[in-house]
C-alpha cells in the first residue's frame, strides 16, 4: 500500500507554488518512476499521459471515492475519449477549488513538453496534499487495462514513502550486544536516499530513435513526391494555358488583318476607285484567304456590263443613297470590332 505522511495546512497552502518551483526541474525519468510505482504500470513516455487516465488515478489517490473512476477511459485513443476523461479531471478540480488551468488542446496532441510540466504539476501537487491513506491502483481501476496497455502483474500493492524536502532521513542506529562491549562505538548504517528502491524507467536506445527517424524521413519523402507530382501538373497546365492564349491571339491579328482590308476596299468603293462588283469579289477573296496566304487582287477582270453613264438619275441617286448606308454600316462594324478589342486586351492584362 502506498503511506505517505502529509503535513498539515489549509488548501491554499498546498496548492500556492509557481511556475519557478523546484518542482518543475524535475526530470522525466524520475517522474516516471514515481507515476509507474504509485499507479503501478509501465509508461516509458510522458506522452503517454496524454489521454488523461493517469492524471485522474493521481487525484483518486489524493481524494480516495471523489473520482468516478468507472468513467474513466484507460485505453482512450480517440479525442472525444480523451475529453472524457479531463471532464472527469475538471469536476474534482472544481470540487475542491483547485486553480489548476489545464490546457486540454495541447495535452491531447500528446506534446512531451505540455505533458511533462502536467505530471511535474501532479507529483508536486500529490507531495503536498497526499494523506498517507492506503490505495491500491489496481483493484479502482476494477482490473482495467492501464493506460499503457498492459495490468500490472503484482496483485499487491506497493508501498512508496513521500518525501516532503529533499533531505535524506537517517537510519536508526543498531548495537551489536552480544560481540561488543559497552565501551565499544556503535556503527552506522549508511544512508540511502528514499529514491533508490525506485526502478528507473528504460529509456529508448539510439535503435528505437533511428527507427522512429527513418520513419519520419519516408514521410517527408513521400511528402516532397507528391509536392513535385503536384508542381510538374501545374506546369503542364500552365504550358497548355500559354498555348491557347498564343492560339487566340493569332487568330485575333488574323481575322483583324482581314477586316482591315475589307475596309480599305470599301474606302476605295466610296472614292469611286473601284466598281462595286470589284469590290465584291475581292472581299471575297480576302473572307477565303488561308493564314500567311497573300489574297489576289488582280486576278479578276472588269465586268463588262458596268455603264455608268447610262444609269438614270434616280438610279445615281439609289445607288449613292446605298453608298452611304454602306459606309455607315462599315463604320459601325469598326467601331465595334475596335471595342471589342479593347475589351480582349484589358482582359489579357
Amino acid at each position: 500500500m502506498l503511506h505517505v505522511q502529509a503535513g498539515q495546512g489549509d488548501m491554499s497552502q498546498k496548492e500556492s507554488f509557481g511556475i519557478h518551483d523546484a518542482a518543475y526541474r524535475v526530470g522525466r525519468s524520475e517522474l516516471l518512476a514515481w507515476l509507474n510505482e504509485l499507479l503501478q504500470i509501465s509508461y516509458t513516455k510522458v506522452e503517454q499521459c496524454a489521454n488523461g487516465a493517469a492524471y485522474c488515478q493521481i487525484m483518486d489517490a489524493i481524494y480516495p471515492g471523489e473520482v468516478p473512476m468507472k468513467r474513466v477511459i484507460f485505453d482512450a485513443k480517440l479525442e472525444h475519449d480523451c475529453v472524457k476523461n479531463y471532464k472527469v479531471l475538471q469536476a474534482i478540480f472544481e470540487k475542491r477549488n483547485i486553480s489548476k488551468h489545464v490546457e486540454v488542446e495541447k495535452l491531447i496532441k500528446a506534446k512531451p513538453l505540455d505533458n511533462l510540466e502536467m505530471l511535474q504539476w501532479c507529483k508536486r501537487f500529490f507531495d503536498l496534499n497526499y494523506a498517507g491513506n492506503e490505495y491500491n491502483p489496481i483493484e479502482r481501476r476494477q482490473g482495467k487495462a492501464s493506460p499503457a496497455g498492459k495490468v500490472a502483474s503484482s496483485a499487491a500493492p506497493k508501498v512508496m514513502e513521500k518525501k516532503s524536502s529533499p533531505v535524506m532521513k537517517k537510519p536508526p542506529l543498531t548495537v551489536n550486544t552480544k560481540d561488543q562491549s559497552p565501551s565499544t562505538p556503535m556503527r552506522q548504517k549508511p544512508i540511502r536516499p528514499a529514491s533508490a528502491g525506485l526502478q528507473r524507467s528504460p529509456v529508448p536506445d539510439a535503435s528505437s530513435r533511428m527507427a522512429n527517424m527513418t520513419a519520419d524521413f519516408s514521410h517527408l519523402e513521400e511528402q516532397l513526391h507528391a509536392s513535385q507530382t503536384t508542381n510538374s501538373r501545374l506546369k503542364e497546365e500552365l504550358q497548355e494555358m500559354q498555348l491557347s492564349v498564343d492560339t487566340l491571339e493569332k487568330e485575333r491579328d488574323f481575322y483583324f488583318h482581314k477586316l482591315r482590308e475589307i475596309e480599305v476596299l470599301c474606302l476605295q468603293c466610296e472614292e469611286g476607285a473601284e466598281s462595286k462588283d470589284t469590290i465584291v469579289s475581292k472581299t471575297l477573296a480576302i473572307l477565303y484567304a488561308k493564314e500567311n496566304e497573300t489574297p489576289p487582287t488582280d486576278f479578276l477582270d472588269e465586268p463588262a456590263d458596268v455603264n455608268a453613264e447610262g444609269l438614270s438619275e434616280d438610279a445615281r441617286h439609289a445607288q449613292q443613297d446605298e453608298g452611304d448606308e454602306g459606309a455607315g454600316e462599315q463604320e459601325q462594324v469598326r467601331e465595334e470590332e475596335e471595342y471589342r478589342q479593347e475589351e480582349e486586351h484589358e482582359k489579357m492584362e
